[in-house]
């Protein structure tokens, strides 16, 4: 009984993390609407995820909006070649594989639309790094891609594991919509045991003479 009412014990922990989980949830499915903000967003996610709910450091509005604010520079014009590269991609998937419905299959067309799909790959694999790089690291949009680039293809067995994370979020949320108040902070919860490993192999070493910084703790 003493543990039920014990502020600082595991259960009253655990309802504070959960009640995070939930509010960043919440957050990141509002701050997404605009579109063009959906890395900043999820980079903020991520930054609670790891600070708040893991770390137990900082409030968690704060952390949320002063990471959000923060990659807003970089966010949204790297959201904005996300979503154009993606789109100009499938549509040519599409209309490459439409004109292989009329055309003798082998011709020029057909391999096009293998070359499209060829070209989708690399944006697919950077797709978990993305964001955590951009809450992390102050960088311009071509040594972020190049990074995130880097990190899929080096630790490719973890990026093999975060895509199945983030296909399996994502269609959890399309079949039940109301997951989306808790869903995406568990999974940045439950990434972030994979990504962080991979956000510290390209990291300064740290100086024992200064303070540690949060994410070293």
């Amino acid at each position: 009984m003493r543990a039920l009412s014990d502020p600082d014990g595991p259960l009253f922990s655990l309802g504070e993390r959960l009640f995070d989980v939930v509010v960043a949830s919440v957050l990141w499915a509002v701050c997404c609407l605009p579109i063009v903000t959906i890395i900043p967003a999820t980079g903020a996610l991520y930054f609670v995820a790891v600070k708040k709910v893991r770390k137990n450091s900082g409030s968690l509005l704060s952390n949320f909006f002063g990471s959000f604010r923060d990659s807003l520079r970089i966010g949204i014009p790297l959201t904005c070649v996300v979503l154009i590269y993606a789109t100009v991609m499938v549509a040519a998937m599409w209309g490459l594989n439409g004109l292989t419905e009329i055309v003798v299959t082998g011709t020029e067309d057909s391999y096009l639309s293998y070359a499209a799909m060829a070209m989708l790959l690399p944006l697919i694999l950077v797709l978990p790094y993305l964001a955590p790089v951009v809450s992390r690291f102050s960088l311009g949009m071509g040594s972020l891609l190049k990074l995130s680039i880097v990190a899929s293809l080096r630790f490719f067995w973890r990026t093999l594991v975060l895509l199945a994370i983030i296909a399996g979020s994502a269609l959890l949320l399309w079949f039940i919509p109301y997951l989306i108040f808790g869903l995406p902070g568990a999974s940045a919860v439950i990434s972030s045991f994979l990504i962080e490993p991979v956000l510290r192999a390209y990291m300064p070493e740290r100086d024992p003479n200064e303070p540690a910084p949060w994410y070293w703790e």
